[in-house]
């Protein structure tokens, strides 16, 4: 059997390795648009701040490629899959075939249209490297000019506050809602994630808009009342797109992502999907949605690769991911989409704000401002398909 699998992130490299588990004859192949081996997006931002070395990032040695007869094929680009045929077409005009193929490309940054030095973006590890030679640019500019501008209000922009705080870099946070995470917390949520951003010596500022001050390098913004900022860094952390395009003219049915099935098959019964491109039927949340973080990668992974093997199954996993401000911890699980949600439950306890959202007389997410000792708990709760009414 030949699997071809597209896309080496965490998807895409554990899919491979389940194969080989399954099959030690089988052929696989990886293809990969960037330079790199798999590398951990999720902490690339203790190598900016000088935590952790470059190689630390790197997950696979390339011995294990070698070791695993797994062919690793980078700086390639997928141009076309002819499904009829069975092969793909590369960017390099190869013609590459398949028995069964997993696409695991996932998603790219919301880009500002602006081409201009010093705006930086954090879903890669060239960004990495961007922003940290940006950072030590920024030192030797003048000391009101040394900020870091963030637009967004979510996961990424968490990861440059981080970086803010560990380097001591000033801070201006610009959203053009209401809060962070704005379409997804609760008022008492945003407040509490504001409080802390604020008491950190984040300056915050909410329902604005702004124009980037003209110039060949990033020099600040004005907002929407005039108001100019000085920055050297531009942060983007503002939405993430999947690149349809190519996959729909190849005849594979998309809509937000690749559609597929609860068993993470698309469209064609060749071609599978796995991680954050993957639009899948979510068996236990009970829509068709996609999950965009590390843990949902995995999962999807290895289950792909046994269906691709000839097995049967249903993708059935709860995915959460958390990160911080200062001290206070933040925890996403499950399907935490207000607007798909029949009624969504504010729990003040003593440690922490718990955000339930049910659906169907069950609980399908939850959020947690504060104190995680009961991530575990709620995550097993919503896999089992039980409503959380006693926490």
């Amino acid at each position: 059997m030949q699997y071809l699998i597209i896309g080496g992130g965490i998807a895409g490299t554990t899919s491979a390795q389940e194969l080989r588990k399954l099959s030690s004859d089988a052929e696989i192949t990886i293809i990969e648009q960037s330079p790199h081996r798999l590398y951990s997006k999720v902490i690339l931002a203790r190598y900016v701040t000088d935590e952790l070395d470059r190689e630390r990032l790197f997950l696979k040695p390339e011995k294990w490629y070698v070791d695993n007869r797994i062919e690793l094929l980078t700086d390639t680009r997928v141009e076309l899959i002819d499904l009829k045929n069975k092969f793909i077409v590369t960017s390099d005009k190869r013609e590459l075939p398949y028995d069964k193929l997993l696409i695991t490309t996932g998603q790219e940054p919301r880009l500002i249209d602006e081409d201009i030095k010093g705006i930086v973006y954090f879903r890669s590890l060239e960004d990495a490297e961007n922003l940290k030679a940006l950072i030590g640019e920024m030192k030797t500019r003048p000391i009101d000019e040394q900020r870091m501008i963030i637009v967004g209000g979510s996961f990424i922009s968490m990861e440059f506050l981080h970086i803010c705080q560990k380097l001591e870099i000033s801070a201006t946070v610009i959203l053009r809602s209401d809060g962070f995470w704005s379409k997804v917390l609760s008022p008492e949520s945003k407040n509490k994630i504001l409080e802390k951003a604020r008491e950190l010596g984040i300056d915050v500022r909410l329902n604005t808009g702004f124009e980037i001050i003209q110039s060949d390098v990033f020099l600040g913004v004005k907002l929407d009342d005039g108001t100019e900022i000085k920055g050297s860094i531009l942060a983007v952390g503002a939405g993430l797109l999947s690149d349809l395009s190519w996959l729909k003219e190849s005849g594979l049915e998309v809509e937000q992502g690749l559609l597929c099935s609860s068993k993470l098959q698309t469209s064609d019964e060749n071609v599978f999907a796995a991680g954050d491109i993957a639009q899948f039927d979510d068996a236990i949340a009970g829509r068709v949605r996609q999950v965009v973080n590390w843990t949902n990668a995995i999962g999807q992974g290895s289950l792909a690769a046994n269906n691709m093997t000839g097995q049967d199954k249903e993708f059935k996993f709860v995915s959460s991911y958390a990160t911080r401000i200062g001290d206070l911890e933040l925890s996403f699980i499950g399907d935490i989409d207000q607007s798909k949600a029949d009624n969504v439950r504010l729990l003040h306890q003593e440690d922490a704000i718990l955000e339930l959202f049910d659906r169907n007389n069950k609980t399908v997410g939850a959020i947690i401002i504060g104190s995680a000792k009961q991530r575990t708990e709620i995550t097993n709760s919503i896999s089992n398909s039980n409503n959380l009414y006693n926490l």
